[in-house]
């Protein structure tokens, strides 16, 4: 089950629940990578499903990761899914 937020250890970078409480659904709309090596890279420019990291508390140790990227149907509802606030 879901866990309140931050009461976990944070990582190196002061970040909590960077995995496995809910699959963050994520601003980037869900596309392929250039194939060679990219640094951070962006999403596609369009597109009807985003991108969902992180993994939540009801998926596999392969998708609690924030390297997996999975799709997320914006209107999809679940008790596995979130998304973090962030400000610059």
């Amino acid at each position: 089950m879901t866990h309140e937020v931050g009461k976990k250890a944070a990582n190196t970078w002061g970040l909590h629940d960077m995995h496995g409480n809910v699959f963050e659904w994520c601003w980037d709309w869900f596309g392929t990578y250039p194939s060679n090596a990219q640094t951070d890279p962006l999403g596609a420019s369009s597109g009807s499903i985003r991108v969902g990291r992180g993994g939540g508390w009801g998926n596999s140790a392969q998708v609690a990761r924030s390297a997996y990227r999975g799709l997320v149907n914006p209107f999809d509802r679940y008790n596995g899914l979130g998304f973090r606030l962030l400000r610059p």
